[in-house]
C-alpha cells in the first residue's frame, strides 16, 4: 500500500526528456539528425545547515554549481574547465561547509575551487586559498590516475584531501601546505570509493575503501583522547582527582599523518567478512553515524555501529532487487534501481523492511511510494536531504517551473537557470496519486502544534537533478485516513512507519467522532489511542453519555494494572455519581441496582466520604449505612445523618448498629450527640456495654457519679479495678502511650491525645485519660459507692447482683464484639526507617512514607516516572497518603518495599519477579498494593530479605513469601511462594521478633530462643555447618542464654543476649572469606602480615586494613562467637549489612564496624574498623533509630532529623550538593576541602549529614540516664502531673475487690478495699486530689490513711479524731481512754517524723494541741485525762502550750496570737495550776538553753515603751554591756570568703558546655505567652520578666513567685531527710523583689539534695 508522502521534482536539467516515439515526418527527420546534449558524468552534493550545494561535472568540460537556501532563490552557475584532455576532472569532493571544492585531474594535479565566494561574493571566509581563482596543487611524485577523492578535516584542524588512484595508491594531501604528506598502498587494487567514518564514542576516525575487485578495506586515520576530555568536563576536574592538569591542545594525538612509515596500526586492513558484491558506506540517521553493508547480489542491507572493530549488525533489511543506491533516514529508506533500462526511486519503511532471515522475501508492504524516472536516464548519485521545520508551512500549491538546461556543442550555457527550491514540475509516481482534497476539518489540523517534516533525498542522473520532497503533513495524512476509513490499517501503517504520536492523533479523531454523535466509533478509536480511561470518561460525560460512561468504567476498573491509583479513584468517583444519577432519574433497572451495590462492595478506589455525603443528600440511607459499615465510616455516616435531622438516632438504626458492634461509633458521632441526649443512668449503662468506651468517656462519667445507683457504681468499680484483667491491657497501652507523649509535651490535663507512634492500637482520633486519672477515677468510684451504701448496708443483696459481669469467679469480661478484653496480643512493632540495597524508606508525621534512592523497578512507590539518572530525591508515597493509610513500619528488600498500616494491613510495591510482593503473580508494582493474603490477620511486624518477605501477626504467627530456593521461607520447601504462607513450625514457640537477610531468615521466641532458616553457605544460620535448612532450627550455640534482639545481614547474623549482655556474631561475607583465605595463603608462603593482623592495601593515597581474617579454626564463623566490644549501655537495635554493621544503645549511642571504603561507618574517614567503635556524632546528637544499606547508613535522631552517610552513588543519601558543607571532616582529603564544596552526587559522605526537605520524623524518647540525671528523679515535674510522676504499672496487685481482712466484710469494694487500694496504688495517683475526695465524702479513715502515707501525722490525727467522733458512745471514760491512746500514738509518730528539727516539731505540736483541745472540749471528756496526755509529752508541748494558754490575741500580731482564737478559752481556763507551773518551768529552760523563742521576743518588744528599753533587756541587735542577749545564739557558719569561693567554683563547672541556653520555639512561646492578661503595657512587661537558669529550666517571674516556690517548699518537705530551715532561707531569697536575681534553680537544688541523701543512705546500709 502506497501513500502520497513525497513528490519528486526535477530542479535542473542538462538535457531534454527523451521522446518515446515520433509523431510526424518532421519529427522523424529531426530524430534522424539528433542534437548532441551534454550529460553529467560526476557529481557531489552536501548540505550544511539550511544550505544545499550540488556540483555537477558534465562531459562537455563544464562544471555546473547549484546552491539553494530555504525561502530564497536558488543560485545556479557554470564554470568552463580546461580544454586540455590531461586536465580532465576524474574526481571531485566538497568540504564540510560546502565553501570549497577540490578536484583531481587526470594528470594527478589537484585544484581548489572557491565555491562560497563564487556563489555569494559577500561571504566572509578564511583566505586559506584563492577566492577569485583556482588554487593548484602538484603532487611531489608521479602517481596513478586519480579515481576518487574525499575531504577529511582532522581533529587538530588539518584540511586533507585523500586521493585514491587506479594503482591502489591512497595519497594524503595537506591542502593548507599544498603538498602531499603521506601515501599508503594497496597492492594490485584499483580504488573506486573512499569514505571517512568518525566514531563519536571512541573518538576514532577511519577510512572505508572499496576497490574494483570488490574488496572492502579499512584504514585507521586518527585516534585521540577526546573522550577523556569529555569525561573530565562532565564530572569532577582532573585536579579534584589529584592529577596534574594537561591542556587539551597538549593531549597526544595519534594520526596517520604523524605515524611512522612502518607503523602497522596505520596500514589498510581488509575486512574478510565482506566479500562478493558487498559495498560499505557511511549513513547518517538518528543523530549518529552508522556503516551500511549493501550486498547487491542478495539485496540485503545491513546496518552496523560505526566502530571499526564491531561488525555485529544492528539492523538487517531486505531491499528490492537490482537496488543500486540506498540512503537511510530515521524512519524511511530511499533506494534506486535500474532494471531493464528502467530507473525507479522507491521509498521504503525501515520497520517493515527488516528481515530475520536472508532467505525471507521482500515485504511488499514495506513499499510506501514509487517513482519512475524518464527513460534513457542513468543514476549517478543519491544523497540525503533534510528540510526545516517550517518547510510544510512555507510551501505553496502552485506548480513550479522546471529548470531546463539546453546544452549546446558550442560555448553556450549548459542550463537555463531554474527558480528557487519551491518550484519545479512534480513527477507523479504510480502510487502517489489520489486527490489532494483533504477530509480533515480545519480546526482539527490547527490543534497539531508541530507537523513532522520527513527527510528527503537528492537524486542525480546523467540528465537532471531531482529533489524528493515531503508532499504533505504526515499527521494530516494520518487524520484523513482515520476519519475516512473504518479500517484503521492504513492509518496504523502511516503512524508506525513514520513514528507519529498515534495515541494523540487517534484521540483527536475519537473526540471528533464523539462530537458527531458516533459514540461506538469514538470508543473504538479511544481504545486505539490508549487514551486514559479517566479522560475518556470525562469526555463522554461532557456529551451526556451516562450509560456509555458506566460501560467504560466497568472496562477500566477490570484492568487495574492499566490505571494509576489516582485515575482509579477518579473513575470510581465518577461511577458512583453516574449510578446515583441514573437511580434518581428512575432509569435504574434491578440489574443496574445490583451492579451498583456490587460495585460499592467490591471497589476500594472511590472516595467513601464523598460517596456517603452524596447518599445522605439523595436520601439513600440504606446504601449509606451499608457502605459505612463495610468501610469503617459509621461515625461519619452518623454525623452526616445527625447533622441533617434530629440529634436522636432513629431507634431501628441504633439497634442495628449496636447489634453489629458499632457502639463506639454511635458514642462518638456528632460530638457525642447520642450520649448527650440520654439521661446520666442511660448514658453510663450504654457506655458500659463496651469497656473501652467507659475509659474514653471517663471524664464525662465522673461528673455524674453522684447520681448513679450503687449497682452502676459497682460495675464501674469492677471495670476500672487495676487488679482485674479487664483493664490491664488498656491501662498498659495508655501508660506506655502517655509516657511517650509526655516526652514531647507538658500538660496538666487529665487527658492526652494519642498519635499512632506513641500508642498500641489506640484510636489516634480520640483522647484518653492519663494513667493517674484512671486510678483516681477508680478511687472516686469506691469513695462514692461506700458513701452511698454505708457500712451498715454491707450485706445488701443488690450490692452483689452485678448484671453483665461474671462475678467473682471469672477474671475476664467479654466486650460487645465478643473479644476477650483481658487476653494479651502482640503489639505492633514500629519501624520508622529501613534501607534496601540502594534505597531508603522513612515514616514521617501523620504516618506518611517517604522514599528516595535508586528508582528502578518501582521500589520507591512513586509510579512509572523514573528520573533520567535513575536517582530520586526524597518524596512522599502519594498512594498511601491519598488513601489516608497511616503507616507504622516499613521494610525494604533489594528492589521492593513493604509497609505496615496502623490497622494491621500490609502493603507492598516494587519488583516482584520472585513473588516477594505477595500479590499472587510476578508483575512489578510501581505503587503500593495491599497484600490480600494477610487481610484479617492483624500484622504486628514485617521484615524484608533480598527477594523475600516475612510478616508476624499479633497472634504470634509468622508468614513468608517470595524467593525460596535456599529455604529462607521456612516452609520445608525450596519453591518460590506468590502468596503469604503460614510457617506452622513456629507456632509453638510464640515468636515476638523477626528479621530477614539476603537468603536466610530468623525468628525470636518469647522465651529468648533464636531460630534460623535458609542458606548457610557462609555460616549465616550459626548451625556449625554450611548446609541449608528449609525449616526453622534452634541456634544451639546461644540457646543457654536469653536473646533479646538480633539482626540478619546479607551473609551473617548478630544477636544480643541479656544478663549479662553479650554480642554474638556468626557468618562471613564472601569478601571477608576471600581476604582471609588470601592472608592465610600468604602466611603459609612466608609472607609477613601487617601489625593489625589483616590485609593491608595501598591506593588512593591511603592505606586501610580489612576486617575479616579467619581465626585459627577457619570454620569458627559457622557458629556463634562472642564479640569483644566495650558497650556498657543496653543495646536496643542490631543493624546488619553486607560488610559493615551497627549497634544502637538505649542512650542513643551508635557503634559501627566493618568495611569503610565509602565512609559507611560514619567516622569521618575511610579506615576499616575491626571492633565496634562509637560514632562521635551520636554522642552529641543521640540516635533513636538506625538502618543500613549496601554501602551507606541511615539514622534518625531524637529531634526527628534523618541522617545519612556513605556512598551516594544511586542518590540513596538524599542529599543535595551543598547540604553538608559544614562538616569539615566529611572529606578526608584536605585538598578537596580547599577546592570548595564537592559534588555530593558522586563523592562519599564520611560523617552523618542531615537529609534536607523531610518533615520531622516522630520518634519516641526512650533514653535512659545516669542516677544523677534529673530526669530519673521520681519527684521531677510534679507540676505537670499534679505532684506524681508517671511510672510503669506493677501488675502484682492484690485483689482490690475483696481484700483478705479480719473485719468480716464480704461485700466487694467495701471500705477495706479503699484502704488496700490507697496503699497498693500509692505511686499512681495524686494524693491531694484523692484526699479532697475523701473529705468531700466524709471518709475520714481514708483521709487519715493518705496523710499517714505522706507522713503528715498532724493532719492524720485530725481526720482520725473526726472518725472517732462519729463512734463516741455514752461511756465517756472509756472513750477518753481510747482517744488518749490514739493521741499519744500520733504524738510519738510526729516526734519520730521530725526528729531534731525543733521548728517543725513546735509547729506540729501547736496543731496537735489545737486539734486535741477542740476534740476534748467537743465531747466534754475528763480534764485530768487531758492533762495527763500533755504531761507525758511536756518537753514537746510546753512551749506551744504556753503560747496558747498564757498569750492573749491583743498582745501580738504573731501566729500564736491568732491561734489562741482557734481554741475554746474555757478549756484553757480549766487547766490546773500545777500544769501551768510545770509548763512555765519547761519554757524557762527552753529559753535559757538558746532554743527558738522568737514569739516571746516579739511579745516583749511589743510591750516595751521605747527602743532603749528593748536594748536594756538585751533584745536589740547588740547585747547589753555585761549582760547576755536573749538573741545572741547564732549557728556556726562558713566564712564568707570560703562560701563565695565554693559558689564561684560550682558556677564555673561545665562553663565550656554552657556558652548559651538553648530553648525551642515552643518553649519560648510558652514562656512569653504564659499568663498574659491586662493591658498591653502589662503584657509587654510580663513578656520581658522571665527567669532562665543555665540548667535549661525557665519560668516567667509571676509564675515563679506565685506557683513554683510554694510547690517547691512542699516537695522540700518530703525529702528523705527534711531540711525546713534551709528551705525557708532559700524561700526568703527567692521571694525578694526587683533587683535580686536567683542564681540557683529550685528544681535542681531539690534534685541535688534528693540524690545526695539517697547516696548517703545507701552508704550507710553498705
Amino acid at each position: 500500500m502506497a501513500y502520497p508522502l513525497f513528490e519528486l521534482v526535477p530542479v535542473i536539467r542538462v538535457r531534454e526528456v527523451a521522446q518515446v516515439a515520433p509523431t510526424s515526418e518532421a519529427d522523424t527527420e529531426e530524430q534522424q539528425q539528433p542534437r548532441k546534449w551534454p550529460a553529467v558524468r560526476l557529481c557531489v552534493q552536501n548540505q550544511h545547515e539550511e544550505i544545499s550545494t550540488t556540483v555537477l561535472v558534465c562531459n562537455n568540460d563544464y562544471i555546473l554549481i547549484r546552491q539553494e537556501e530555504w525561502n530564497k532563490e536558488a543560485i545556479t552557475k557554470q564554470l568552463q574547465w580546461y580544454e586540455n584532455p590531461h586536465r580532465t576532472i576524474e574526481a571531485i569532493a566538497l568540504d564540510p561547509t560546502s565553501s570549497w571544492a577540490v578536484v583531481a585531474c587526470m594528470d594527478t594535479s589537484l585544484h581548489i575551487i572557491p565555491i562560497g565566494p563564487l556563489m555569494t561574493p559577500k561571504t566572509q571566509l578564511t583566505k586559506l586559498w584563492k577566492t577569485d581563482d583556482l588554487t593548484e596543487i602538484t603532487l611531489t611524485a608521479k602517481r596513478g590516475v586519480p579515481k576518487v577523492i574525499t575531504w577529511w578535516q582532522s581533529s587538530d584542524g588539518k584540511r586533507v584531501a585523500i586521493v585514491g588512484t587506479e594503482d591502489g595508491e591512497i595519497v594524503f594531501v595537506d591542502l593548507t601546505l599544498l603538498r602531499d604528506v603521506r601515501t599508503v598502498y594497496i597492492k594490485d587494487e584499483e580504488i573506486i570509493s573512499l569514505d571517512v567514518v568518525y566514531h563519536d564514542v571512541t573518538a576514532i576516525s577511519y577510512l572505508l575503501i572499496h576497490t574494483k575487485s570488490g574488496n572492502q578495506w579499512g584504514l585507521l586515520l586518527e585516534q585521540t583522547r577526546a573522550h577523556l576530555e569529555r569525561q573530565l568536563s562532565e564530572g569532577e576536574s582532573a585536579a579534584a582527582l589529584g592529577y596534574e592538569v594537561i591542556e587539551s591542545d597538549k593531549i597526544p594525538r595519534h594520526s596517520v599523518l604523524h605515524a611512522e612509515e612502518d607503523s602497522t596500526a596505520y596500514r589498510p586492513v581488509r575486512f574478510q567478512q565482506f566479500v562478493g558484491d558487498v559495498i560499505l558506506g557511511p549513513q547518517m540517521c538518528l543523530g549518529h553515524t552508522f556503516v551500511s553493508a549493501h550486498d547487491r547480489s542478495s539485496s540485503i542491507f545491513k546496518v552496523f555501529d560505526s566502530s571499526i572493530d564491531n561488525w555485529l549488525p544492528l539492523h538487517v533489511y531486505r531491499l528490492p532487487t537490482a537496488t543500486s543506491h540506498v540512503v537511510l533516514t530515521d524512519r524511511l529508506m530511499f533506494a534506486t534501481s535500474n532494471e531493464q533500462d528502467k530507473c525507479t526511486l522507491s521509498v521504503l519503511s525501515n520497520h517493515l523492511s527488516e528481515t530475520s532471515s536472508q532467505d525471507q522475501p521482500a515485504n511488499e508492504d514495506a513499499l510506501t511510494q514509487l517513482f519512475d524516472l524518464p527513460p534513457d536516464e542513468h543514476i549517478i548519485g543519491l544523497y540525503k536531504m533534510t528540510f526545516p521545520d517550517s518547510y510544510l508551512k512555507s510551501r505553496t500549491t502552485q506548480t513550479s517551473r522546471v529548470d531546463r538546461t539546453k546544452a549546446s556543442d558550442s560555448d553556450t550555457d549548459n542550463t537555463e537557470h531554474g527558480d528557487d527550491n519551491r518550484k519545479g514540475s512534480s513527477i507523479e509516481g504510480e502510487q502517489s496519486g489520489g486527490s489532494e482534497r483533504s477530509f480533515v476539518p480545519v480546526e482539527l489540523m490547527e490543534k497539531i502544534e508541530t507537523h513532522s517534516v520527513l527527510d528527503g533525498c537528492v537524486l542525480i542522473t546523467d540528465a537532471a537533478i531531482y529533489q524528493c520532497r515531503p508532499r504533505c503533513s504526515p499527521e494530516g495524512l494520518f487524520l484523513e485516513l482515520a476519519l475516512t476509513n473504518d479500517n484503521a490499517t492504513s492509518a496504523d501503517y502511516v503512524g508506525i512507519t513514520l513514528g507519529l504520536d498515534i495515541n494523540y492523533l487517534y484521540e483527536m479523531v475519537a473526540v471528533q467522532k464523539l462530537k458527531e454523535g458516533q459514540c461506538q466509533q469514538a470508543m473504538k478509536l479511544f481504545n486505539r489511542s490508549e487514551c486514559s480511561y479517566l479522560k475518556q470518561t470525562r469526555l463522554f460525560l461532557e456529551q451526556g453519555c451516562i450509560r456509555e460512561v458506566l460501560t467504560l468504567v466497568n472496562i477500566a476498573l477490570s484492568r487495574p494494572l492499566e490505571l494509576s491509583s489516582g485515575d482509579r479513584r477518579d473513575i470510581a468517583d465518577i461511577a458512583v455519581n453516574c449510578f446515583v444519577q441514573e437511580i434518581l432519574h428512575g432509569k435504574a433497572e434491578q440489574e443496574l441496582c445490583d451492579s451498583f451495590n456490587q460495585f460499592l462492595k467490591d471497589n476500594f478506589d472511590y472516595n467513601e466520604v464523598k460517596a456517603l455525603d452524596l447518599f445522605a443528600e439523595c436520601g439513600l440511607y440504606e446504601t449509606l449505612f451499608d457502605v459505612a459499615r463495610a468501610r469503617g465510616l459509621v461515625v461519619h455516616a452518623l454525623e452526616v445523618v445527625l447533622s441533617k435531622g434530629s440529634p436522636e438516632l432513629p431507634s431501628d438504626i441504633q439497634e442495628t448498629l449496636i447489634n453489629q458492634g458499632f457502639i463506639s461509633s454511635i458514642a462518638g458521632a456528632a460530638d457525642n450527640a447520642v450520649i448527650r441526649c440520654m439521661t446520666s443512668h442511660d448514658a453510663i449503662e450504654f457506655l458500659l456495654q463496651k469497656p473501652e468506651l467507659a475509659f474514653r468517656y471517663m471524664e464525662s462519667m465522673s461528673r455524674c457519679l453522684e447520681d448513679l445507683e450503687p449497682k452502676s457504681l459497682m460495675k464501674l468499680a469492677w471495670l476500672f479495678d487495676p487488679s482485674k484483667d479487664i483493664i490491664k491491657p488498656l491501662l498498659s497501652k495508655v501508660a506506655s502511650a502517655y509516657s511517650k507523649s509526655r516526652a514531647r509535651t507538658l500538660s496538666s490535663s487529665s487527658f492526652f491525645s494519642v498519635d499512632s507512634y506513641s500508642s498500641d492500637n489506640l484510636d489516634p482520633n480520640q483522647v484518653y485519660p492519663k494513667p493517674t486519672a484512671l486510678v483516681e477515677f477508680f478511687l472516686k468510684v469506691l469513695l462514692i459507692l461506700n458513701h452511698k451504701l454505708g457500712e451498715n448496708q454491707s450485706d445488701d443483696p443488690q450490692a452483689h447482683d452485678i448484671p453483665g459481669l461474671d462475678w467473682p469467679a471469672s477474671g475476664h469480661i467479654n466486650s460487645s464484639d465478643g473479644e476477650d478484653i483481658a487476653s494479651t496480643r502482640l503489639t505492633q512493632q514500629r519501624k520508622v526507617v529501613d534501607c534496601g540495597q540502594n534505597h531508603v524508606a522513612v515514616i514521617g508525621a501523620g504516618g506518611d512514607v517517604f522514599t528516595w534512592g535508586r528508582a528502578h523497578n518501582g521500589r520507591l512507590g512513586h509510579g512509572d516516572i523514573i528520573p533520567a539518572d535513575g536517582r530520586a530525591a526524597p518524596f512522599r508515597v502519594e498512594t498511601l497518603h491519598m488513601h489516608k493509610i497511616r503507616v507504622i513500619a516499613v521494610a525494604c528488600g533489594k528492589e521492593h518495599t513493604v509497609a505496615l498500616g496502623d490497622q494491621g494491613k500490609v502493603y507492598s510495591w516494587g519488583s516482584n519477579h520472585c513473588g516477594q510482593l505477595g500479590c499472587g503473580d510476578t508483575v512489578t508494582r510501581t505503587r503500593p498494593v495491599i497484600v490480600e493474603g494477610l487481610i484479617g490477620r492483624s500484622t504486628a511486624a514485617i521484615a524484608c530479605g533480598q527477594y523475600h518477605t516475612l510478616a508476624l501477626t499479633q497472634d504470634q504467627r509468622v508468614y513468608s513469601w517470595g524467593w525460596g530456593v535456599h529455604g529462607q521461607l521456612g516452609l520445608g520447601t525450596i519453591e518460590d511462594q506468590l502468596h503469604p504462607r503460614h510457617i506452622t513450625s513456629l507456632d509453638a514457640v510464640k515468636v515476638t521478633f523477626i528479621s530477614a537477610g539476603y537468603c536466610h531468615s530468623g525468628a525470636l521466641s518469647s522465651e529468648g530462643q533464636l531460630y534460623m532458616f535458609g542458606s548457610s553457605a557462609f555460616g549465616q544460620l550459626g548451625s556449625g555447618s554450611s548446609n541449608k535448612s528449609s525449616v526453622p532450627q534452634l541456634v544451639n550455640g546461644i540457646s543457654h542464654e536469653r536473646v533479646v534482639t538480633f539482626g540478619c545481614g546479607y551473609f551473617n547474623s548478630i544477636a544480643v543476649t541479656a544478663s549479662p549482655q553479650r554480642v554474638y556474631i556468626w557468618g562471613r561475607s564472601p569478601l571477608e572469606l576471600r581476604q582471609a583465605l588470601q592472608n592465610s595463603r600468604k602466611r603459609r608462603a612466608g609472607h609477613t602480615a601487617n601489625p593489625s593482623g589483616g590485609r593491608e592495601f595501598h591506593g588512593r593515597g591511603r592505606s586501610r586494613t580489612f576486617v575479616g581474617e579467619l581465626p585459627g579454626d577457619d570454620k569458627m564463623y559457622l557458629s556463634p562467637s562472642e564479640m569483644d566490644c566495650e558497650i556498657y549501655c543496653t543495646i536496643e537495635q542490631v543493624i546488619c549489612s553486607c560488610n559493615h554493621h551497627l549497634l544502637l544503645t538505649m542512650k542513643g549511642e551508635l557503634f559501627s564496624w566493618g568495611r569503610n571504603d565509602s565512609g559507611q561507618l560514619g567516622h569521618s574517614n575511610r579506615v576499616d574498623q575491626k571492633s565496634a567503635t562509637l560514632i562521635t556524632y551520636s554522642a552529641k546528637q543521640p540516635v533513636a533509630l538506625a538502618s543500613a544499606g549496601m554501602e551507606f547508613s541511615v539514622g534518625v535522631t531524637y529531634q526527628g532529623q534523618v541522617l545519612t552517610w556513605g556512598s551516594p552513588e544511586f542518590g540513596q543519601l538524599g542529599l543535595d550538593k551543598g547540604n553538608t558543607s559544614h562538616h569539615s571532616a566529611m572529606y578526608a582529603n584536605p585538598r578537596m576541602r580547599k577546592m570548595g564544596q564537592p559534588n555530593l552526587s558522586s563523592r562519599p559522605v564520611l560523617s552523618p549529614a542531615v537529609v534536607p526537605g523531610l518533615p520531622q520524623i516522630p520518634v519516641i524518647c526512650d533514653l535512659t540516664f545516669d542516677d544523677s540525671d534529673e530526669e530519673n528523679n521520681p519527684q521531677e515535674d510534679s507540676s505537670t502531673t499534679g505532684g506524681i510522676a508517671e511510672i510503669p504499672f506493677d501488675w502484682n496487685l492484690p485483689d482490690l475487690a475483696q481484700p483478705n481482712t479480719d473485719s468480716g466484710q464480704k461485700r466487694p469494694y467495701s471500705d477495706a478495699s479503699i484502704q488496700l487500694s490507697l496503699h497498693s496504688l500509692d505511686t499512681y495517683y495524686n494524693h491531694q486530689k484523692v484526699l479532697q475526695l475523701c473529705i468531700d465524702h466524709n471518709n475520714w479513715r481514708a483521709a487519715a490513711e493518705l496523710c499517714e502515707m505522706d507522713l503528715d501525722y498532724t493532719q492524720a490525727l485530725d481526720y482520725r479524731l473526726r472518725e472517732f467522733s462519729s463512734t463516741v458512745s455514752d461511756d465517756k471514760e472509756k472513750c477518753a481512754e481510747e482517744a488518749a491512746v490514739l493521741i499519744n500514738n500520733y504524738i510519738k509518730l510526729t516526734q519520730e517524723r521530725f526528729g531534731e528539727s525543733e521548728n517543725d516539731l513546735q509547729k506540729a505540736a501547736r496543731l496537735i494541741i489545737i486539734q486535741v483541745l477542740n476534740f476534748w472540749n467537743q465531747h466534754s471528756f475528763s480534764q485530768e485525762r487531758l492533762e495527763d496526755i500533755f504531761r507525758q509529752h511536756l518537753s514537746l508541748m510546753a512551749y506551744p502550750l504556753s503560747l496558747l494558754i498564757f498569750s492573749k490575741p491583743d498582745m501580738t500580731q504573731s501566729t500564736s496570737g491568732k491561734e489562741t482564737q482557734l481554741i475554746p478559752q474555757e478549756i484553757c481556763d480549766r487547766f490546773s495550776s500545777q500544769l501551768c507551773l510545770d509548763i512555765t518551768q519547761v519554757v524557762m529552760q527552753h529559753i535559757t538553753q538558746g532554743k527558738p523563742h522568737q514569739e516571746y521576743i516579739d511579745i516583749v518588744k511589743g510591750a516595751a515603751t521605747s527602743p532603749q528599753a528593748v536594748a536594756q533587756m538585751g533584745l536589740g541587735d547588740t547585747p547589753p554591756e555585761g549582760g547576755i542577749s536573749l538573741t545572741s545564739h547564732q549557728d556556726s557558719s562558713v566564712p564568707e570568703e570560703k562560701l563565695w569561693e565554693e559558689i564561684l567554683h560550682n558556677l564555673r563547672k561545665d562553663l565550656h558546655s554552657r556558652a548559651y541556653i538553648s530553648l525551642s520555639a515552643s518553649e519560648v512561646a510558652n514562656l512569653v505567652n504564659n499568663g498574659l492578661d491586662g493591658d498591653d503595657q502589662e503584657k509587654s512587661d510580663k513578656r520581658k520578666d522571665c527567669i532562665v537558669f543555665t540548667c535549661g529550666h525557665h519560668y516567667d517571674r509571676q509564675t515563679f513567685q506565685s506557683t513554683t516556690i510554694p510547690q517547691w517548699l512542699g516537695i522540700m518537705g518530703k525529702l528523705p531527710v527534711p531540711l525546713p530551715t534551709s528551705a525557708e532561707v532559700f524561700s526568703t531569697q527567692y521571694s525578694k523583689g526587683e533587683g535580686f536575681l536567683p542564681m540557683a534553680c529550685p528544681r535542681c537544688v531539690h534534685n541535688g539534695l534528693y540524690q545526695e541523701q539517697l547516696k548517703q543512705e545507701a552508704n550507710k546500709h553498705n
